[in-house]
């Protein structure tokens, strides 16, 4: 609820219909891309730590609900930070940095928020 208004929206794509509407190579990459498990409609990937992330940058900043994020705007439509999600920490697969980033770069991010880290011995 306290990202809605910031979630980012590709103008080219119909969202759910099974479709790469814009021709980018990204089927129903309506609000990103879970890069790891090459799909765009399950975009949290393998937990919620990027809600977490998002959050501190994106929430709304005057809407009276949960944080108010550092980049949130006043809690109207597009008056903060646009969220796009590039998903590399998937359910099946861990994989996807380098297009993650091109893919924002492609689709107009100025800036590219990452929280990349690995616990397991020997990564």
């Amino acid at each position: 609820e306290d990202l809605q208004n910031n979630i980012w929206q590709n103008p080219g794509e119909i969202c759910g219909n099974g479709e790469d509407d814009d021709d980018n190579g990204y089927v129903d990459d309506c609000h990103g891309y879970n890069h790891a498990d090459g799909t765009g409609t399950d975009l949290l990937g393998d937990g919620s730590h990027g809600s977490h992330c998002a959050g501190t940058i994106s929430a709304d900043s005057n809407n009276g609900v949960g944080v108010a994020g550092v980049a949130g705007g006043d809690g109207s439509v597009g008056s903060g930070a646009s969220l796009m999600t590039s998903v590399v920490f998937g359910q099946t697969s861990v994989s996807g940095f380098a297009e993650a980033l091109a893919y924002g770069a492609d689709n107009g991010a100025q800036i590219s928020s990452n929280s990349w880290g690995y616990t397991a011995p020997g990564v």
